[in-house]
């Protein structure tokens, strides 16, 4: 018979190691990847975060938000051309910013990861980039780049 929860009632019984989508979770708490690589995501201020888990590494990838085209920004778009330039000489080191050709911002990058990783190792990791990155939204956001 299973043991008890925190709660009194009966612990809920699991088969370890668990597949969780494309992470297997064992009793430890570690986490090995089912295939070669874990693409997911997450949301943070409106924003999809697209991670990609490897044994190399964890990549991190986030749209910032869009800057208007001629036609929708008037006099703004320079102002905003001119504040997501000067963003690359601010960027942690390893942090890549892009404008892609829809007028898209884009900031990436490749964070490492000790293995074993625990499923707390990984939340801390993308909560550290998370902490860092809020400074830039609110950068782009009071110069009027939309989300």
């Amino acid at each position: 018979m299973a043991g008890r929860g925190w709660d009194g009632r009966p612990a809920l019984r699991s088969d370890l190691p668990l597949v969780l989508g494309p992470f297997v979770l064992d009793e430890s708490g570690t986490i090995t990847l089912h295939a070669s690589a874990a693409n997911y995501g997450f949301r943070f201020r409106d924003r999809v975060v697209h991670a990609c888990l490897r044994e190399s590494g964890l990549q991190l990838e986030v749209e910032l938000g869009r800057v208007p085209s001629t036609a929708q920004g008037g006099e703004s778009r320079g102002h905003l051309l001119a504040t997501v330039a000067s963003l690359p000489s601010m960027l942690p080191p390893n942090w890549h910013l892009v404008l892609r050709p829809d007028h898209r911002v884009d900031v990436a990058t490749v964070l490492p990861v000790q293995w074993p990783l625990s499923a707390v190792d990984l939340v801390t990791a993308q909560t550290g980039f998370l902490l860092a990155l809020g400074p830039y939204l609110d950068v782009l956001e009071e110069a009027g780049v939309a989300n």
